[in-house]
């Protein structure tokens, strides 16, 4: 399971990846998103807050994505 949102060590070597490799992460994240979120529902997990945390992570990832795709 995931820990508590990405850190700011883990968000610096995210930023020295290429693109292909964060959209897989991205792409990764996502898919564990879906899983929590229907566990949740399920009732199978009681932490919904997982699935906050990897809203978060997916949106920095995508975030990084996009600043690479725009400097060329």
């Amino acid at each position: 399971m995931e820990e508590a949102s990405m850190k700011k060590k883990e968000l610096q070597e995210l930023r020295t990846k290429e693109v292909k490799e964060l959209k897989t992460l991205f792409a990764k994240k996502k898919q564990e998103l879906a899983r929590i979120v229907l566990e949740v529902r399920v009732g199978k997990i009681k932490n919904v807050h997982a699935g906050h945390t990897l809203r978060r992570d997916s949106a920095q990832i995508a975030t990084l994505i996009r600043e690479k795709e725009l400097q060329g």
